[in-house]
C-alpha cells in the first residue's frame, strides 16, 4: 500500500462520516474549519480510520490531528508506509480553501423557516377544505 492509497481511502472515510463527496476532502484541509468536522466526527473517523487499517491510534494523537494529513502521516508511520514529511509542511503552509458548505445551510435560516411555515399554512388550508367538505351530511337526490 503506498501513500497515496492511504490518503484516498482516508479521504473517503472523512467523507463518508462527514456527508461530503470524497472529491471534497484533500491533504490540505483543517477537520474542523474546513469540513466542519465535530468532536464526535472525529471520534467516528478515527475508530472507522482504525478499523480499516487493522491499527490503534492512541488517545493523544486525538488532539493532535488538525488537518487531514496528519491523519495520512499517523496512518503511514503506523503501517510503515513512506510519507514524504515535505508534503506535511508544504499542505500547512498552503492558502486554506474556502469551507465546505452542506447543502442545507446554503440558504439562510430565516428562508427555510418562511418556506416551512408557507408549506405548512397550505396544508392546512387543503386540510380544512376537505374536512368541510366531509362533513356535509349526505343527502340522496329527489327522484
Amino acid at each position: 500500500m503506498t501513500d497515496k492509497e492511504v490518503l484516498n481511502k482516508v479521504c473517503e472515510i472523512i467523507a463518508k462520516e462527514i456527508d461530503i463527496l470524497p472529491d471534497e476532502v484533500s491533504a490540505g484541509l483543517r477537520f474542523s474549519e474546513n469540513l466542519g468536522a465535530d468532536s464526535l466526527n472525529m471520534l467516528y473517523i478515527i475508530m472507522e480510520t482504525e478499523k480499516e487499517f487493522d491499527i490503534r491510534i492512541p488517545d493523544e494523537a486525538f488532539e493532535k490531528l488538525k488537518y487531514v494529513s496528519d491523519l495520512v502521516k499517523l496512518v503511514c508511520d503506523k503501517k510503515n508506509i513512506q510519507y514524504p514529511q515535505t508534503t506535511v509542511a508544504q499542505v500547512k503552509n498552503a492558502p486554506q480553501p474556502k469551507t465546505v458548505v452542506h447543502p442545507i445551510s446554503e440558504t439562510p435560516l430565516n428562508q427555510q423557516i418562511v418556506a416551512l411555515e408557507t408549506t405548512l399554512a397550505q396544508f392546512w388550508q387543503d386540510s380544512a377544505k376537505r374536512s368541510q367538505f366531509l362533513a356535509k351530511p349526505y343527502r340522496p337526490r329527489a327522484r
